[in-house]
């Protein structure tokens, strides 16, 4: 099974932790597995099409991007259009 360590944990929350662990007669690392599957669970999981169009997204900022092309700014833009 896969080991996950975690960094910079503030002091508060390993405590927080330590003492639900002791309370409900777990280790430590249990409880913390036991957490993790409760949060995860109502998780939403990402809709693959939606992150295919975020991706594209992306390529195409950067593509803009790099060609140095500018734009106005939206409020402009707005702007000029309302007063049309």
């Amino acid at each position: 099974m896969p080991t996950l360590y975690l960094r910079d944990v503030p002091h508060a929350l390993l405590r927080r932790l330590r003492d639900l662990a002791r309370t409900e007669q777990r280790p430590v690392s249990r409880q913390a597995i036991l957490l993790l599957e409760r949060a995860l669970a109502d998780a939403p999981v990402p809709d693959p099409r939606m992150l295919a169009l975020l991706k594209r997204i992306a390529r195409t900022r950067e593509k803009i991007r790099r060609s140095g092309r500018r734009f106005p700014p939206s409020e402009r833009m707005v702007r000029e259009e309302r007063e049309r």
